[in-house]
């Protein structure tokens, strides 16, 4: 009887300690629900040492750190979050640009070198995140001033091209050249005449030099900011295959193979690679890829395509050319299914409905709908959960995001007001108020913000930096800027802002020209920079330097 008991109390205290657990994580929302993220910081930091609730945890750790101006805490999103993963995909989509994650495109720190060689080498990645990630790559060796390496990066996704025929301009008057026929799908022989949105008579042409970096950006052959214009390429296959046929696009677009469509989006999103998605017929020869890109307003329109299997893995054996071939053609009057739905989306919209309660699958998928271009969906998304809980910062900053992504400013200016009255501690309210004081000129006023929120958050970054050298400089304070400026020279000289500061300093305070070229010099031997470069060779033609120039 006794030992009964105890084996009871003991089955008791395993549950209620379980329970106790798993409500750390349900606690930490309901503490952010409220604005209390000290008490949210504690609640999680328990919920990360239980099974069931630790990757939730950590990603919402990851957003609070992020919301409070904290990126480079979380450093191990590899054991946090990934390895907790049977299906790391969605997750690595979603968070992709987090600083904990991938962050934004250029030089990589250690970790994110590390997830990205994780990537490569996990079969249970697809093939849509390693092609992805060898851009990510590409984009750190070019910022590197490896170019060599970064072309071998960028090869690795294999994106159709940049074997490309192009013809265009053709008229899009307030979008409406998406369904008219121009001629270019009837005709895709050489020497064919097409006329163009001016009434100029136009062919196909291959442009002689196009960019490599996987995805084509038509728009320095054919310059216009609104238009339709048309790419065609020649696959050849060494037997027939069935495909997947993955677009992303910046615009609509419409692809045809062999002249049967297969996919056709008449809205202009600017998506990730591989959105777009639909299974196509090659036949052993030659294959028509046709390309049709819609665009109003944009000055950088882009497509990128890839044949993958069913994993998203390049298809092998197969060669393109931009001269025309035969091909067998099919009916044109077909008309294209609807796309295969995002992974990433589909994975996050049957989080929601299976543990509706969990906020941070709505954050997730707010920005996996931000990626892909979906903003109508992602702003419904989140104002649905803004309205349940009002005073959550956090989820008000991502409806912060849609309000930017849509250029909603004048939501966006109410919202950021709201933010500056409603919680005057949190970091972005901060950064609001210290500009505005700026922007008014009240300096005295601004200098005070700037020491609390160096207290509470650091100043290490650009932004801080900026306003700073604006303070100094509207003060006639030379002594102080100069020193601000030296003293973040010294802790990041990979900083292009500092960078370029310190050579100010150099070349126009202590009319040290040689020391200031050796500022930039420096840099770029590790890093590539378009503007800094500009600059120098400028400056070397003032002084005469024309071998360096």
């Amino acid at each position: 009887m006794f030992s009964t008991r105890l084996t009871l109390l003991g089955l008791f205290c395993l549950v209620l300690n379980l329970v106790s657990r798993a409500n750390d994580y349900e606690d930490a929302w309901k503490a952010l629900h409220a604005n209390d993220r000290k008490s949210a910081i504690k609640l999680l930091k328990k919920a990360l040492d239980d099974p069931a609730t630790a990757v939730d945890a950590y990603i919402t750790y990851v957003y609070l750190c992020t919301f409070e101006g904290k990126d480079d805490i979380p450093q191990d999103y590899l054991s946090g979050v990934y390895d907790n993963l049977k299906d790391p995909n969605p997750y690595l989509f979603a968070m992709w640009f987090s600083q904990a994650v991938l962050g934004e495109y250029g030089k990589k720190t250690v970790s994110q070198q590390k997830l990205l060689q994780k990537i490569y080498d996990d079969p249970n990645c697809n093939g849509s995140i390693k092609a992805a990630a060898y851009y990510v790559n590409f984009w750190h060796y070019q910022a590197s001033n490896n170019f060599p390496r970064a072309l071998k990066e960028v090869a690795k996704m294999s994106a159709v091209g940049p074997q490309w025929q192009l013809a265009g301009p053709f008229e899009n008057l307030s979008g409406s050249g998406y369904h008219n026929e121009f001629g270019p799908l009837q005709h895709p022989e050489a020497g064919a005449i097409f006329r163009s949105a001016t009434s100029a008579n136009i062919t196909w042409f291959s442009p002689a030099v196009m960019n490599r970096d996987g995805w084509t950006f038509p728009f320095a052959h054919i310059r216009y900011n609104t238009a339709v214009i048309y790419a065609q390429t020649f696959v050849e296959a060494p037997n027939d295959i069935k495909v997947l046929l993955n677009a992303g696009s910046s615009g609509a677009i419409r692809v045809w193979v062999n002249d049967e469509e297969a996919i056709a989006e008449k809205k202009e999103f600017v998506t990730e690679l591989d959105y777009y998605k639909n299974y196509v017929q090659l036949k052993k020869g030659f294959n028509r890829v046709l390309v049709q890109l819609a665009y109003t307003g944009i000055s950088s329109p882009n497509f990128i395509i890839r044949l993958t299997d069913e994993r998203y893995n390049p298809v092998e054996g197969l060669s393109y050319s931009n001269a025309y071939h035969p091909y067998p053609k099919q009916s044109s009057t077909h008309q294209a299914s609807r796309s295969i739905k995002h992974f990433a989306e589909a994975f996050f919209e049957e989080k929601i409905k299976k543990d509706p309660e969990n906020i941070i699958n709505y954050i997730l998928l707010c920005k996996t709908y931000l990626r892909d271009g979906r903003v109508a969906e992602a702003r419904s998304l989140i104002e649905d959960k803004v309205k349940m809980y009002p005073e959550n910062s956090l989820l008000r900053l991502e409806l912060m995001q849609c309000y930017i992504k849509e250029g909603s400013r004048t939501l966006l200016l109410q919202e950021t007001e709201r933010m500056k009255e409603k919680d005057p501690h949190c970091m972005l309210a901060f950064r609001l108020n210290i500009q505005q004081l700026m922007d008014n000129e009240k300096y005295d006023e601004t200098a005070d913000e700037l020491k609390k929120y160096a207290n509470i958050f650091g100043d290490d970054d650009d932004d801080m930096l900026n306003t700073k050298v604006r303070l100094y400089s509207a003060q006639n304070k030379m002594d102080d800027l100069i020193q601000v400026i030296e003293n973040a020279y010294e802790k990041n000289p990979e900083s292009a802002t500092a960078v370029e500061l310190m050579f100010n300093v150099k070349m126009k305070v202590n009319k040290d020209v040689n020391g200031a070229f050796d500022i930039y010099e420096k840099y770029l031997k590790t890093n590539f920079n378009y503007q800094i470069i500009k600059i120098l060779a400028e400056e070397y033609g003032k002084q005469g330097m024309s071998d360096k120039e």
